[in-house]
């Protein structure tokens, strides 16, 4: 599932998730829920109850997405579904050792998007290894989710987003013009589209925008199901 940008602004990002799932699996709305210390924002998997990304009230963000480097050979059953590690993620006082520690053994492959602290963190898990580096907060970033997307098709919708933004001045790349582009990036292709739509059901579900700015953080969220 998924398709994410990340761009920076100069008090702080715009985070932009496509999720690619079943309808059957679709929240209709955030939650809010206090946890310690903790205030988290998030949609919830009406399915299997966990979450694909979130925002928390010291400014701690994370976003989901399945498949590492390629598609993989899936399994009749895992130990926990990848939704539920990022429920115990927003748990996590120290995300970063999180990701060092954290046992995946018989987790499905995916690929993870942290922002904590000031660092932009991504995880890929491929089933036997993890693969942690730190990006460059300062740059723009793209992502899709490599069990949908080929990397033929992969490097067609990331060149898509480059052509896209390249077109913006900085002031121009708004959360709206973002969310605009999330909605209609079109590669004449309905079944890879950034709104996307296969046979057997899966489509674009929902998208879901985290925005930082000096004056906090912001989550805003569109079921598509309900347009």
């Amino acid at each position: 599932m998924c398709t994410v940008t990340y761009i920076p602004t100069e008090e702080g990002y715009i985070l932009t998730h496509n999720r690619d799932e079943k309808p059957d699996r679709s929240a209709r709305t955030l939650t809010t829920e206090n946890i310690g210390v903790y205030t988290l924002e998030y949609p919830i998997d009406v399915k299997a109850k966990g979450t694909w990304i979130f925002t928390r009230s010291d400014s701690f963000t994370a976003c989901l997405l399945n498949g590492a480097f390629v598609n993989h050979n899936k399994k009749n059953k895992y130990r926990t579904s990848r939704g539920m590690i990022m429920k115990s993620l927003a748990l996590s006082d120290n995300p970063i050792s999180w990701l060092h520690e954290i046992d995946l053994h018989q987790i499905e492959p995916f690929t993870m998007i942290l922002i904590y602290n000031n660092q932009l963190v991504e995880l890929k898990w491929d089933e036997v290894h993890k693969y942690i580096r730190t990006l460059n907060k300062n740059e723009i970033h793209f992502w899709n989710s490599s069990t949908l997307y080929d990397p033929v098709i992969t490097i067609k919708r990331k060149k898509l987003f480059t052509d896209w933004i390249a077109g913006l001045q900085p002031d121009e790349r708004t959360p709206e013009r973002i969310t605009h582009f999330h909605t209609t990036g079109d590669l004449g292709d309905p079944e890879n589209n950034l709104v996307m739509i296969r046979p057997g059901g899966t489509q674009t579900i929902s998208i879901t925008q985290i925005v930082v700015t000096g004056q906090g953080i912001m989550m805003k969220y569109m079921d598509l199901l309900a347009i």
